[in-house]
């Protein structure tokens, strides 16, 4: 979409125009002519991007946007101060790159109170699960229905989740990138339980994109990945509990879980508090001496999937 205006010189207020003390009282020159609104508006961007205020407020700005939201006196102090030195200074001239690219090379972006500090957007839950479990992505060019069918599934659940990309409710955007709380504006007791219901269509695959292809983890795959020797059960011992639980947490918390949660996750979850862990072993040997069979195929299944459906739906896997 492009937007045309129009400039009328004979409509133009060509008069001096005059800010208050909050911008040194300065003055812009009233023009006349056919470049008298381009001139006049040139001087005023220069006036506004010049004000000590405006280098501050565009880098907190990305402070809250790539580190955390909540900016206190000392970072204030501290990062945002001598950031918009940086960005403002004439070896750098307003460049924003090299301002964000000092910001994520900085240790305050590091540090372990900012890990996690975000909660993920419905674009970064949906596309980073996507990205996460290695999805297919259709090419449009030579698969468009099967594009189709995985954008719309997209844009539906990032809509379900209150960001509609393509329809914004305000010129400011959604709530969560301006409101006080930021990105916390993207949870509440209904999109909570709907993020959980989206990531519950990747554990158990039931949206075909093509015949053959369905949207959806590949449990037995990673698990067949992780195993050495899956087909000789005398060559390899089994994996275990224990390493499933590390294969599923790989990159999937921006904060590591206690001892505790990872006993929860295997004994409650996993085993459903009802099985010990060598349960899990003979299982799975049953299953690689015999992988056709559909009981044994869906005995591991079941454990997994319940399992993975659960870590996907914890807190932790909210942030970023």
């Amino acid at each position: 979409m492009f937007i045309f205006g129009s400039f009328t010189p004979d409509r133009h207020d060509s008069s001096s125009k005059v800010f208050s003390a909050s911008y040194n009282n300065n003055t812009i020159v009233g023009r006349t002519g056919d470049e008298a609104g381009d001139q006049e508006l040139t001087d005023l961007i220069s006036m506004l991007v010049r004000h000590p205020e405006c280098p501050k407020f565009i880098c907190r700005k990305l402070y809250r946007w790539y580190v955390n939201s909540n900016v206190t006196p000392e970072i204030e102090t501290q990062v945002i101060t001598p950031l918009a030195e940086f960005f403002a200074g004439n070896s750098n001239n307003f460049a924003i790159a090299p301002v964000v690219k000092k910001l994520l090379q900085s240790d305050i972006f590091f540090a372990k109170q900012n890990v996690g500090a975000i909660i993920k957007s419905p674009a970064e839950f949906m596309i980073g699960s996507l990205r996460l479990f290695n999805q297919w992505i259709p090419d449009p060019a030579n698969e468009l229905a099967a594009s189709q069918k995985l954008m719309n599934y997209v844009n539906y659940s990032m809509t379900t989740l209150q960001l509609n990309l393509l329809d914004q409710p305000s010129v400011f955007g959604s709530p969560a990138y301006y409101q006080t709380g930021f990105s916390k504006n993207w949870i509440n007791e209904t999109t909570i339980g709907l993020r959980g219901a989206r990531t519950d269509t990747l554990v158990y695959p039931s949206l075909e994109l093509k015949p053959g292809i369905k949207l959806g983890i590949d449990v037995l795959g990673m698990l067949k990945g992780l195993q050495p020797d899956f087909s000789d059960i005398t060559k390899s011992p089994a994996i275990s509990c224990e390493d499933v639980l590390e294969l599923f947490s790989k990159n999937l918390f921006s904060i590591g879980i206690t001892q505790s949660q990872k006993d929860f996750l295997i004994d409650s979850i996993m085993m459903m508090k009802s099985s010990p862990r060598s349960t899990w072993v003979r299982e799975w040997d049953a299953y690689r001496a015999a992988p056709t069979e559909s009981t044994k195929e869906s005995a591991i299944l079941w454990r997994c999937r319940a399992l993975l459906k659960y870590m996907l739906r914890m807190g932790e896997f909210q942030l970023f």
